[in-house]
């Protein structure tokens, strides 16, 4: 397989900054490329050539592997307790209560947040009242910035730290840490590709500038209006307009849907797999009408598998916060397909990005690639609640 610095395969590289931050003479800088993705770019007049770059690249070689993980998980479906919770979360508000769980003890928190400008990136703190950042999906790549060598020094130090992001970047702190800590927990989410921060980007300017008003509140995931089952992308600005679609026709969340813009090492993920990387893995618990109905909650209902003994552990604790139930690995692998494969890659995804580089804005974009579902099918999709939908896409065979 090799790596990525041997001949700058950008399937190779999952852009988590580990070799920027090792690298001993501050030879490497990440390098923003045209479809908008970090790339590790080395300076060879500071370069030593003492392989430290490629020693904590998650990717190489196959892929960072966890030996502390088990080959068969532990697996619950999960709902926090809390109404609020659950309601502010994407699915059943797992993460929040796996946080809660530590709440007794100090404990620094690791995860995806929007700034002030709703760029996506980690955030390591203490502060509680910060915490219910971590909530909801984000569908943009993070930017991990300084946050391995923070926790680092943290881990160090003896803090606790709860570390949370997708397969790749759990893997790259983990090669970047270099050994154990029995005081740091890895939470990973099922993931379906990351797409580009220069997308959504462009959707954000394309917005404020259709909408005259600068962006207040974006909710990839809100089951406010129909719940879990049909989540709907909303938007707040600050002069008080509101957008709300079903996801399926919001035009960013469509092409991500589509894997348009995802970057290029998702579509041969190593970490797509079982066993995973992580202590704990979160997903939304799919399909748990039909494998599990007494346990769904249409507020949402997680996925939650316990990876490693060190989780295992955890059981007691997480009853605290989480209604916990028995799942199946075959049944959350057959409603979750990226727990064992790789996304598929969108054919239509090179032309996609020649488009992006030769110029085009977004709302260019979106009349060639996001056409919007007929009429109709808005309206059934609004009206229909899920098992009539798919009792209609089995007699109709659709």
């Amino acid at each position: 397989m090799g790596n990525y610095f041997e001949n700058n395969d950008k399937t190779l590289c999952c852009g988590c900054r580990g070799c920027e931050l090792i690298c001993p003479t501050s030879a490497i800088s990440m390098i923003e490329d045209n479809e908008g993705f970090m790339y590790p770019f080395v300076d060879e007049d500071k370069c030593i050539h003492c392989g430290m770059c490629v020693k904590v690249c998650p990717i190489k070689d196959g892929g960072y592997t966890n030996d502390l993980v088990s080959s068969e998980p532990v697996i619950y479906g999960a709902y926090n307790k809390e109404k609020t919770v659950l309601e502010e979360s994407t699915s059943g508000g797992a993460f929040t209560g796996i946080i809660d769980s530590f709440f007794e003890d100090h404990i620094l928190v690791c995860g995806a947040i929007f700034d002030d400008d709703f760029f996506v990136k980690h955030l390591l703190t203490d502060d509680i009242n910060l915490f219910s950042k971590f909530r909801g999906s984000k569908y943009v790549q993070s930017d991990l910035n300084n946050s391995y060598s923070e926790i680092r020094k943290s881990l160090r130090k003896g803090s606790k730290v709860l570390f949370s992001g997708t397969p790749c970047q759990v893997a790259g702190l983990k090669a970047f840490l270099g050994k154990e800590y029995d005081n740091l927990l890895c939470v990973d989410i099922v993931c379906h590709g990351v797409p580009s921060p220069k997308i959504f980007s462009m959707y954000k300017e394309y917005l404020q500038d259709k909408y005259k008003s600068k962006l207040a509140n974006i909710n990839f995931r809100d089951k406010s209006i129909k719940g879990w089952d049909t989540p709907y992308m909303t938007i707040e600005f600050e002069n008080g307009n509101k957008l709300k679609s079903i996801g399926y026709d919001d035009p960013y969340s469509m092409g991500f849907y589509k894997k348009l813009f995802q970057r290029p090492v998702c579509h041969s993920c190593p970490f797509s797999k079982v066993p995973r990387v992580s202590d704990i893995t979160l997903a939304d618990y799919w399909g748990v009408e039909n494998t599990n109905p007494e346990f769904k909650n249409n507020r949402g209902t997680s996925l939650m598998l316990m990876n490693t003994k060190k989780a295992q552990m955890l059981y007691d604790k997480l009853c605290k916060n989480l209604v916990l139930g028995n799942a199946i690995l075959a049944d959350a692998i057959k409603y979750n397909p990226q727990l064992a494969k790789a996304t598929d890659p969108n054919p239509k995804r090179p032309e996609f990005m020649v488009d992006v580089k030769s110029g085009y804005n977004f709302k260019k974009l979106e009349k060639k690639y996001f056409k919007r579902r007929s009429f109709l099918k808005r309206f059934l999709s609004i009206i229909l609640n899920k098992e009539t939908k798919i009792m209609i896409k089995k007699i109709f065979k659709v």
